[in-house]
């Protein structure tokens, strides 16, 4: 999991960062940029998209699951996924690359940095923590209370 989580971050970011928006999932359209294909079957987008090594895949994301999530469809890698953005004061000790965390169906993945100046891969499911804070505690994401 740790290894699939990093490899999304790595290759998304390029990508997520022309998503990033507070309208509706059914409303940010930025994945057509890089996906052809486009149908919507019900609540089921599906699409191929190009991935970062130029290769295509076909895929296809709930676009009411994005909804209720409060996040938007993206083309990350190659594949349709509901991605978001969080806030916290993790994001003063917490990166993937340069500033950058990213929120995939609903989980939070940053690395962050520990007491002994380490950086650990950590991950937190966002729900768990509404109405909280999510913080870095020594390297790992947490709730904590505001």
């Amino acid at each position: 999991m740790r290894r699939l989580a990093t490899s999304l971050l790595a290759t998304g970011l390029v990508i997520l960062a022309q998503t990033a928006s507070s309208t509706p999932a059914a409303a940010n359209d930025s994945y057509r940029k890089t996906c052809w294909n486009i149908v919507q079957n019900g609540n089921i987008l599906s699409a191929s998209c190009r991935g970062t090594e130029g290769f295509s895949y076909h895929s296809s994301v709930d676009v009411n699951l994005c909804a209720r999530l409060g996040e938007d469809v993206a083309n990350i890698n190659g594949r349709l996924h509901c991605v978001g953005h969080v806030g916290g004061t993790y994001q003063q000790s917490c990166s993937v690359t340069a500033g950058h965390w990213i929120v995939l169906e609903g989980i939070l993945y940053a690395s962050c940095k520990s007491r002994s100046g380490a950086w650990v891969d950590s991950q937190i499911l966002v729900s768990s923590c509404a109405g909280g804070n999510i913080a870095n505690i020594d390297g790992h994401l947490a709730c904590t209370s505001r």
